[in-house]
């Protein structure tokens, strides 16, 4: 899918606007089609599929920490499609981060900005269509079970 047919789609969508609401058949069935085409990749391999990528649409992680290691996971599980995405770290952006914490920026660093924020920021611009939760605390004995409750996997 190129420039065009997101062109297209946003036009499809505009167009189906009545009295300010949308035609929801309408619009799901055009952002079936991108989320199709988007994933269209992972969803060639015989051990993810369709109900695979459902399955990722549908699931929870949670992230502890947001360094270097954070960082490249909560990546990768936005941009496969996970539906939702809990990102806790107590930490501020620093400049030493930024060599290897790769969602984060300059600005972040001088504007002393939380990581779970920021990442949250960053995440979403790469897909919008995955639900991001910044936490600014520490995962403890004390908040574990209500952070973790509904978390399919914890990392």
């Amino acid at each position: 899918m190129d420039e065009n047919d997101y062109s297209m789609v946003n036009a499809d969508i505009s167009s189906c606007c009545i009295d300010g609401s949308y035609v929801c058949s309408h619009v799901e069935h055009v952002m079936e089609q991108l989320n199709q085409n988007r994933y269209h990749r992972q969803m060639l391999l015989t051990e993810i599929g369709e109900k695979g990528q459902q399955f990722l649409a549908q699931s929870h992680a949670l992230i502890t920490g947001c360094g270097a290691l954070g960082c490249v996971i909560s990546e990768i599980l936005t941009r496969s499609g996970v539906g939702s995405i809990t990102i806790i770290d107590r930490d501020l952006v620093e400049i030493t981060n930024l060599q290897r914490q790769s969602l984060f920026t300059e600005s972040d660093a001088k504007n002393h900005t939380p990581k779970a924020e920021a990442a949250k920021l960053y995440l979403q611009k790469v897909n919008s269509n995955v639900k991001i939760n910044a936490i600014v605390d520490d995962l403890n004995y004390h908040n574990a079970e209500k952070y973790t409750s509904s978390a399919n996997v914890l990392l």
